[in-house]
C-alpha cells in the first residue's frame, strides 16, 4: 500500500480545517493510504484547536504548531519537509477552504497519475479555465486582448505551466529539486515562481481536466483586501523581476497594470 501526504496550511480556521480532515475519508483503498499533516501557521484565534488535534490524533494523523506566521510558501514547506524525511514520495497540498464529500478525488488523481512522471500536477477548480501559456509582456499589457486561461477540453492528461495552489499533487523528489516553494513570498504568485522555476529545469507541470474539485473560498478573502493587494503586488513584482528577470522598470509597469486591470474587473463584473 503506497503511502500519501496530505498537507493543509491553516491560519485562524481551525473550525473549516476540522470539517475538512472529517470529510476526507475512507483513508485507505486496496492501494492507497492517505495521511493528513497539518501546519498551524501562528493562528491568533485558538478556538476549535483541541477537537482538531484529538481528531488527528483519532486517525494517526500530524499536527505541527509553528511558531510564526510565515505565509503560504514557508508554510507548506514545512508539511513536505516533514513528510520528505519520512520517505514519502507524493503529497497532495489543499486549502483549508477547500470542500470535500469523501477522498475519492485523491485516489483518483494518483490512480491517472500512477507511472507518469511530473513535478506537479493539478486538477480543474471548479469552473475556472486553465493556464495553458507562460505570460509573456504582452499578456500584462494588454490582459483583456491576450487572456492567459483556456479551456481544456477531453480527458487526456495535458502539460500546462502553472496550476492553482489550492489542490496539487506534489511528486517531493522532483519538487526538491527547486527546494519547494520559493520562501522569498508571503502569499500570491507562489504558482507562477514554481512554474517557472519548474520550466527552467524541465520538469513537467500536468494538468487533468476532467477531475473537478470545488473551492469555496473563505471570507478572509474579502477582508483586509488593500493589504492582501499590496502583497500581491509585491509577490509579482519579486516574480517578475528575480524570477522572469525583466528590468525593475518594467517590472514594476507590469505590476501597475495588473493592479489596475484587477480593480477594473472587480467593479465590471459586481
Amino acid at each position: 500500500m503506497e503511502k500519501t501526504g496530505i498537507v493543509i496550511l491553516t491560519h485562524d480556521f481551525f473550525e473549516e480545517t476540522t470539517a475538512l480532515v472529517a470529510s476526507i475519508k475512507p483513508r485507505s483503498n486496496e492501494r492507497y493510504q492517505l495521511r493528513i499533516v497539518v501546519v498551524d501557521n501562528n493562528s491568533t484565534h485558538r478556538t476549535g484547536e483541541d477537537e482538531l488535534i484529538r481528531l488527528l490524533e483519532q486517525n494517526g494523523d500530524c499536527y505541527i504548531a509553528h511558531t510564526s506566521n510565515s505565509g503560504y510558501a514557508q508554510g507548506n514547506n514545512i508539511g513536505l519537509q516533514y513528510l520528505d524525511n519520512l520517505g514519502y514520495k507524493y503529497c497532495f497540498i489543499i486549502n483549508p477552504d477547500m470542500k470535500f464529500e469523501n477522498s475519492d478525488v485523491f485516489f483518483n488523481v494518483l490512480d491517472r497519475m500512477r507511472n507518469k512522471h511530473f513535478a506537479l500536477t493539478g486538477v480543474k477548480i471548479g469552473k475556472v479555465k486553465a493556464y495553458w501559456k507562460r505570460p509573456s509582456v504582452l499578456h500584462y499589457l494588454f490582459p483583456f486582448i491576450y487572456p492567459l486561461r483556456q479551456d481544456v477540453k477531453g480527458k487526456n492528461v495535458v502539460q500546462v505551466y502553472k496550476i492553482y495552489g489550492c489542490f496539487i499533487l506534489v511528486n517531493i523528489q522532483v519538487f526538491r529539486k527547486i527546494g519547494f516553494f520559493d520562501p522569498a513570498t508571503f502569499l500570491y504568485c507562489e504558482e507562477d515562481i514554481v512554474a517557472e522555476k519548474l520550466m527552467k529545469i524541465n520538469e513537467p507541470t500536468l494538468y487533468i481536466p476532467d477531475i473537478v474539485v470545488n473551492h469555496e473560498t473563505s471570507s478572509a478573502s474579502d477582508n483586509l483586501n488593500s493589504i492582501r493587494n499590496q502583497i500581491k503586488a509585491k509577490s509579482l513584482f519579486y516574480y517578475l523581476s528575480e524570477i522572469r528577470k525583466y528590468p525593475k522598470w518594467i517590472s514594476q509597469l507590469l505590476v501597475k497594470i495588473d493592479v489596475a486591470y484587477n480593480y477594473m474587473k472587480k467593479y465590471i463584473t459586481q
